[in-house]
């Protein structure tokens, strides 16, 4: 089923050349639509017309993560002291 015109239009901006752009940054974590149909219609000079139905996929990207956290504090007594490397605490464990 094709989307609806605002469904479509909130989301992507589309242009007379055939472009069609999405306004802002895609999460696919956190669309809860991954696909979306847009039906065009093109009409000729002389009175012809056709119509075709683009369905538009939105994938997973696996881009690095991003840590905005600068610090981080690890509270084990066994781990050492400050300054001291330690080998990667096993996080799992402690869930």
């Amino acid at each position: 089923m094709p989307a609806n015109i605002n469904d479509c239009s909130q989301r992507f901006d589309f242009f007379s050349a055939g472009e069609i752009r999405a306004k802002s940054v895609i999460n696919f974590e956190k669309v809860n639509k991954l696909s979306y149909e847009v039906v065009i219609y093109a009409y000729g000079g002389f009175g012809n017309s056709t119509t075709e139905t683009l369905t538009l996929l939105i994938s997973d990207v696996n881009e690095k993560p991003e840590f905005t956290t600068t610090t981080w504090t690890i509270t084990k007594n066994d781990e050492g002291g400050p300054g001291e490397q330690i080998s990667c605490p096993d996080f799992k464990n402690d869930i």
